[in-house]
């Protein structure tokens, strides 16, 4: 498995982490990443959906998976941090119930104002409904979820019409979604000059 490069040495910019209960919770997860057994899983890493090296995707699947619901997930980070492998500690969980994994990357705020995440949000669920049959997944089954940020990019998913963004996705596109711990109030928490103009 790749990982991203480490919050030090990130090509974008991320900042520290807030506060060391967040540090010490990144540092968790990606070692469940370096952990993270594949075998009898299909997976596929670092999947486009757009120009930019983090407009990408990594999926996990079972093996032998038929029109099996996908679950997208996206990491979560204030919008200032994170990586897609935040998501990976999951992959054999969520397959053994025989679900498909999608979990993004997204453009950071750091380096790229709002709403680009939210945009990268919506082609990265158009470029995922596109590429499931190839999976063995159904694009008719697909469940959103995420923590922090990412349940927050997950409320704004649903509360737009996809078809006015790509016509090909139907507006029932999605058929559940959970948000965990989304963060709604944008000046309290934050008090972040990256996610003001």
């Amino acid at each position: 498995m790749t990982l991203e490069l480490s919050p030090q040495d990130d090509p974008d910019g991320q900042i520290p982490m807030p506060f060391p209960a967040a540090a010490q919770y990144a540092r968790q997860v990606m070692a469940w990443a370096r952990e993270l057994d594949t075998s009898g899983l299909q997976v596929r890493q670092q999947l486009s959906y757009g120009d930019h090296r983090l407009q990408c995707f990594d999926m996990f699947a079972p093996q032998n998976a038929q029109a099996a619901p996908i679950l997208m997930f996206w990491h979560g980070g204030g919008w200032t941090n994170g990586y897609r492998q935040y998501v990976h500690f999951m992959a054999r969980h969520v397959c053994a119930l025989g679900i498909i994994l999608v979990a993004p990357s997204y453009r950071l705020v750091t380096s790229h104002k709002m709403p680009a995440a939210y945009e990268d949000a919506l082609a990265c669920l158009a470029r995922v409904s596109d590429l499931a049959h190839q999976w063995g997944g159904n694009p008719k089954r697909l469940v959103l979820s995420g923590h922090s940020a990412g349940g927050h990019l997950v409320a704004m998913l649903l509360s737009c019409l996809w078809s006015k963004f790509d016509n090909t996705l139907p507006n029932d596109v999605v058929k559940n979604a959970l948000s965990i711990s989304g963060l709604f109030e944008m000046e309290t928490p934050m008090h972040s000059p990256y996610l003001q103009d």
